[in-house]
């Protein structure tokens, strides 16, 4: 996806509207993604079990991947239910591949538990189909492969299990597995839903805020094989208007509810301009929907003095986050004339911040009144001044980690992040420990406890990384379904580093089968 492609357009969809200034807006808010996201899966209550003898009263495991019917009136000794399952009770085979998962009256066995689900599901059993699909998906007891966990999926769903037909629905929009097909996610999705499926409902509902419905797919978004797993990808299908409240929602779904030590403030405490401030901290610790959202107030004036220059800046943290939202936005504000006259004006008069984000829009191809040499002049200048310019060591860090418009230099990629982390700008700190790691050079005991900290904040950066450790298994255990699990959250996000890691990580298990050919 071209970074300074498509304009979307902005406007104030919202009467009234304020953005996370006010407290009303940046409130948790509680939606769904439209895109797959396993590791939170549930399965339906209503879904039934192949009945036995007795009055069944459907309850939630202790586990949050499996579903399973219990009878209160009835106990079956371990050994009664080995006995039945080896005389081929489909029934019997997965209550004890169950019993093996959560060591519920016998020694837990993800191994013995994976074996007895999938001897179930191969005689046919949705529910255990289902299941199956999720052991792969979460490597338990199996080795991770989300093919495998298509197929199971698929299988269950085309018994019209509704928790595999909302989960196979949603396979179809990620590009990750098979090519994305919108009619075919909504039609499914929409038939778990008629069935009474929750989740499936309230996807639905995300579904159409993002131009997604039946009435709106065109035959430029059916046929769209580009990768399917930013926000932006589903807006194709009816460019919907970027509000102000659509932005703090964004906002407010991917941080935490309130400020860890390292905060000063929560968004539920203080002033406005407390709150304000919180919202600075996470642009700092890598936050890309907290640079978008102070784009938005800085360009409009919300509750602050409107500064246009500074709202660029923002939008350029945020897009150097692979934010899905900041080319548009850039787009948007740099053909403004009020904004060309105040950065032109501000740039004459050495104004630090202007030339940070003139260089920057010049380097990703926004600006052409300027050529590269002078808009690394302009970076240069900014950080030999006293004390140096955050932004700028960031910026001029990314052209020698990328070696775009420079020789590549990873050496003084780091050497810059480090000074800009001194200079206070704490994105710098995680893009030096995960460049460290990479290149085999950091300390992972210091280094991950850090980098956790910080993708629990919402950093997507920090996210990335953290994938990377539990892939690689530095200062931690190895985990496919982790790493893949974190990937994922990173690139929904917009991380490109993300997706391509995700995509590698499919690629390693992709099957030669001509359905499963996404280029």
């Amino acid at each position: 996806m071209s970074r300074t492609g498509h304009k979307r357009p902005l406007d104030d969809a919202d009467p009234g509207h304020t953005l996370p200034v006010r407290r009303t807006i940046t409130a948790r808010l509680a939606i769904l993604t439209a895109s797959v996201a396993l590791s939170l899966l549930v399965v339906p209550a209503e879904t039934p079990a192949q009945p036995r003898a007795g009055q069944r009263q459907p309850i939630r495991a202790a586990s949050p991947l499996l579903y399973y019917e219990a009878n209160p009136s009835q106990v079956i000794e371990t050994f009664a239910l080995m006995r039945e399952a080896n005389s081929g009770s489909s029934a019997a085979m997965h209550e004890l591949g169950y019993r093996y998962l959560l060591g519920r009256g016998i020694a837990a066995d993800t191994a013995k538990a994976a074996e007895w689900i999938l001897r179930a599901a191969e005689r046919g059993m949705a529910l255990a189909e289902h299941n199956a699909g999720i052991l792969y998906t979460h490597a338990l007891g199996v080795a991770w492969n989300p093919f495998e966990a298509f197929q199971w999926f698929r299988k269950a769903a085309e018994k019209d299990q509704p928790a595999a037909l909302y989960i196979y629905g949603l396979l179809h929009t990620d590009g990750l597995l098979i090519k994305p097909n919108w009619g075919r996610a909504w039609s499914l999705v929409a038939e778990a839903a008629s069935k009474g499926y929750e989740p499936a409902r309230e996807m639905l509902v995300e579904f159409r805020r993002l131009g997604i419905d039946t009435l709106r797919l065109n035959a430029r978004a059916l046929a769209d094989t580009t990768r399917g797993l930013f926000y932006l990808q589903f807006g194709q299908a009816s460019n919907p208007t970027v509000s102000d409240t659509m932005l703090a929602r964004e906002l407010a779904r991917e941080v935490p509810e309130t400020g860890d030590a390292g905060m000063t403030a929560s968004p539920r405490q203080g002033s406005d301009a407390s709150e304000l401030d919180w919202i600075v901290q996470l642009g700092e610790r890598g936050v890309p929907e907290a640079h978008v959202v102070l784009g938005r107030i800085y360009e409009k004036g919300i509750g602050v003095t409107k500064d246009l220059v500074r709202a660029a800046a923002h939008y350029q943290r945020a897009n150097r986050l692979d934010s899905p939202r900041a080319p548009a936005l850039l787009a948007e504000i740099s053909h403004s004339d009020a904004f060309v006259r105040e950065l032109t004006e501000r740039t004459l008069s050495d104004d630090r911040d202007a030339r940070y984000v003139w260089a920057s829009l010049a380097a990703n191809g926004f600006d052409e009144r300027i050529g590269i040499p002078q808009a690394k002049k302009m970076l240069e200048e900014n950080i030999a001044s006293s004390p140096p310019h955050g932004n700028s060591l960031l910026e001029l860090g990314m052209w020698y980690a990328t070696g775009r418009h420079v020789k590549q230099d990873p050496a003084l990629a780091v050497a810059l992040w480090e000074k800009a982390d001194r200079a206070g700008v704490r994105e710098g700190k995680t893009r030096t420990l995960l460049a460290l790691l990479a290149l085999d050079r950091g300390a992972a005991s210091t280094s991950v406890p850090f980098i956790r900290s910080e993708a629990d904040s919402g950093s997507v950066l920090a996210q990335a990384a953290l994938a990377f450790c539990l892939e690689q298994g530095i200062g931690m255990p190895a985990s496919q379904p982790e790493a893949a699990s974190m990937y994922r959250k990173a690139a929904q996000r917009g991380s490109q580093m993300a997706y391509l890691n995700l995509r590698r990580m499919y690629d390693a298990v992709r099957p030669s089968a001509e359905e499963f050919r996404i280029e």
